[in-house]
Formats: C-alpha cells, structure tokens, sequence
C-alpha cells in the first residue's frame, strides 16, 4: 500500500487523476471543467499570496518612510 503526501496539491492531484480515469463514461466535458474549476482555485490562492505580499512590502516601505521622516526630523 502506498503511503500518501498529506498536501492539498498532491490530495486534489491525485483526485483529478482518478476522476479522470471515470472520465471514459462521463465525457471530456466534465473531465475540462474539473481541471478548469482545479485551476482557477490555485491561481486565485496565488493571486490571494500575491496581494498578501504587495500589502506587506507597501507596509514595510511605510514604515520605512516614516522612521527616516522621523530620523531627519530630530
């Protein structure tokens, strides 16, 4: 029996390659509409990662200004 990675991606992978084992039955039209539902939750988790680190880098860069502002200040 083979043990399984307990990561998302590997769990979705490997739920995507069974389903379309099923696909012969079922048509390619459910088969493209998985993998097209599968792709748009990981490039919106990406898009979520991405704008998560703009925040915190335009944070970073306020907080930069501010502490030099307060620097030259003095």
């Amino acid at each position: 029996m083979r043990v399984r990675d307990p990561s998302p991606i590997s769990f979705s992978y490997d739920l995507m390659r069974q389903y379309r084992r099923t696909d012969v039955r079922l048509g390619d039209l459910t088969w493209s509409a998985l993998k097209e539902s599968f792709y748009s939750i990981v490039f919106e988790r990406l898009y979520k990662i991405i704008n998560e680190e703009t925040l915190i880098q335009q944070y970073f860069l306020l907080s930069q200004f501010l502490f030099l502002s307060l620097y030259f200040s003095i």
